[in-house]
């Protein structure tokens, strides 16, 4: 995490229930501030946990589909 976004996360306070306050505490004022997916960001959930986040890896665009999917057990209880 660089300095910057590690100042933000420390600046951060979340609440639960609040998804928009949270931005304008630490200066995002516009959507692109906190949906680059160049940048590292912070960010609230609805629960009120923080979270920093790195660059995109990859994007929505390069995604065509994707599944979820319990891991399998195996016999000695480990997940493959």
């Amino acid at each position: 995490m660089n300095k910057t976004t590690l100042a933000l996360f420390n600046k951060l306070t979340c609440t639960p229930g609040d998804t928009t306050k949270w931005k304008k505490r630490v200066g995002y004022s516009d959507a692109f501030a906190y949906d680059n997916p160049a940048a590292q960001i912070v960010s609230c959930d609805a629960s009120g946990n923080k979270y920093a986040l790195d660059k995109a890896a990859v994007q929505g665009t390069q995604v065509t589909g994707a599944t979820a999917r319990c891991p399998r057990r195996t016999t000695n209880g480990s997940s493959t």
